[in-house]
């Protein structure tokens, strides 16, 4: 029996044999689920360090404002500074996306991606490719 491709591009292959993803071969018979799975960053430490950095700021811009030490601006600026690295690092963190191969023994996470609309296809296909086999 010839085998049929449901799904193929630079990094997938969906057949009703096998699976192929970055390189790495998966045996349709032995996939029993798939499904997408969201991983969320969590931004617990970003923000910790952004109110930690601008309580600091904070004082010492009133320190600076009271008692004119140069110390006291050049430890606003380097906190401000830093207050703005972790804004743009929490808007830069974003959701990963996983397509997770149910097998009898385990899941396993085979493809990685920042979009879903990456993963969703592949995801169809794994699924038509299932139950085609039987």
């Amino acid at each position: 029996m010839a085998e049929k491709i449901f799904y193929q591009s630079s990094n997938a292959l969906v057949t009703n044999a096998r699976v192929v993803l970055k390189g790495i071969t998966y045996p349709t018979a032995n996939i029993t689920s798939v499904k997408c799975v969201r991983l969320v960053p969590s931004n617990f430490y970003f923000i910790l360090f952004l109110l930690l950095f601008l309580m600091i700021g904070l004082g010492s811009g009133l320190l600076f404002l009271k008692t004119r030490v140069i110390f006291f601006l050049c430890s606003f600026v380097v906190s401000f500074a830093l207050n703005l690295y972790l804004i743009l690092e929490i808007l830069k963190n974003k959701n990963t996306y996983y397509l997770c191969l149910g097998t009898a023994g385990m899941d396993k996470h085979a493809l990685k991606t920042k979009t879903l609309e990456e993963i969703e296809p592949i995801k169809n296909a794994i699924n038509d490719a299932i139950v085609s086999r039987s």
